[in-house]
């Protein structure tokens, strides 16, 4: 527990000397939204453990949460000129759907329903660790007032680009869906495409402290970049 509390109060200095920055140069701001991330795990843990502690509370009451509501993500071994032009270049041509995701053959799930999936071969060890939230998320996307329309694209964007991008490991916040009709009308879609996605190796509702029903985790495979790196590494 004093691991835990060492850590959150590294993280915290840390934070709060850079909010005091007027500007953050462009460089460290991936560097700042690691470390907040990391700050609101450690939090959201600690909150567990620790519910009735007042001393706890008072630790954390100052924090003020960084004025980003996604992950800035910078492309590896590109510029910052590089980067920005390729953003750009994304932006002005339509998304083309990779997955072909489909809105048939649905089986709706029960709004506070926990569970999960793994493709044939996956080790049962690798699934506990997705389903615990114990490997590094590395982004995420929330489709919070999204159509089914709209939320079938993003999840295709948001898969193939993270798989593209080399991520293992990420999050989709869906909400529980207790006032749609059909209830948990997105969940039971996002789901449904998960089991569709090539690229998806397992998935499950993730840990309190990240959602719970609300959210989901998944588990993406390697990319051909990663499958040559590792292989490099080992030669």
């Amino acid at each position: 527990m004093q691991d835990h509390r060492d850590a959150l109060l590294n993280i915290k200095k840390q934070l709060e000397s850079r909010q005091k920055t007027p500007s953050v140069p462009p460089a460290v701001s991936k560097e700042l939204n690691a470390m907040e991330f990391e700050l609101r795990n450690v939090i959201a843990k600690l909150k567990q453990e620790e519910e009735n502690s007042s001393s706890f509370t008072e630790m954390i009451d100052n924090v003020t949460p960084m004025e980003h509501d996604t992950v800035l993500l910078k492309e590896e071994g590109l510029t910052r000129e590089q980067s920005e032009a390729r953003r750009r270049a994304a932006e002005k041509e339509p998304y083309k759907e990779k997955l072909a995701l489909s809105l048939e053959k649905i089986v709706y799930l029960d709004p506070s329903a926990v569970t999960g999936y793994k493709k044939p071969g996956i080790q049962h060890g690798v699934f506990m660790k997705v389903k615990n939230g114990e490997y590094s998320i590395r982004d995420y996307i929330d489709l919070h007032n999204r159509t089914l329309d709209q939320a079938r694209l993003d999840v295709d964007q948001f898969i193939s680009r993270s798989f593209e991008r080399g991520y293992r490991f990420v999050i989709i916040i869906h909400g529980k869906g207790e006032f749609t009709k059909p209830r948990a009308l997105l969940k039971s879609f996002v789901f449904h495409w998960l089991k569709q996605a090539e690229p998806v190796l397992a998935f499950h509702h993730a840990m309190p402290y990240h959602g719970g029903p609300g959210a989901i985790y998944v588990l993406l495979k390697k990319n051909e970049q990663m499958k040559l790196d590792t292989r490099e590494r080992m030669s």
